[in-house]
């Protein structure tokens, strides 16, 4: 496998992994609020 490809593939993969990330920050943002209120 030329070094070019190895570099793509580790470039998607911390993208997906950085669009996760954000998806469940975002997802802890919006459900915290609602536990602690329901305290």
């Amino acid at each position: 496998m030329p070094k070019v490809v190895i570099r793509q593939a580790i470039k998607k993969t911390l993208a997906k992994v950085q669009y996760l990330f954000e998806i469940s920050k975002c997802a802890i943002n919006t459900t915290m609020p609602i536990v602690e209120g329901k305290r």
